[in-house]
């Protein structure tokens, strides 16, 4: 299954557990592939920093390292239109779509 991960999942799945803990823990077990693109990355790191500084015993880049290392990164064009009412989201849409993405979660 290919599928493409909001912010707010990856961070949730990374800082607490709950559903956003469980989907990371199947991409662990390989049974699903994280499709990224060079935003999407950006936005993880920016997103994550005021939380890894709460919560130090979790080692951040580490682990976002380890994300981008296995999933599969693409290089996006950008939509002709926005999509989406945040059109700082359309990122998302725009990765789905180059990499074939079953999921946006």
């Amino acid at each position: 299954m290919r599928v493409v991960l909001d912010t707010n999942v990856i961070l949730s799945g990374i800082f607490w557990n709950g559903p956003p803990f469980e989907i990371l823990e199947l991409w662990k077990k390989g049974r699903i592939c994280l499709l990224v693109s060079r935003e999407i990355i950006e936005e993880y790191q920016r997103a994550g920093q005021e939380l890894a500084q709460k919560k130090p015993n979790i080692n951040l880049t580490q682990i976002l390292n380890l994300i981008v290392s296995s999933s599969e990164v693409y290089f996006p064009e950008p939509l002709f239109a926005p999509v989406c009412r945040d059109s700082k989201d359309d990122k998302f849409i725009a990765c789905a779509l180059t990499g074939n993405a079953d999921f946006i979660v």
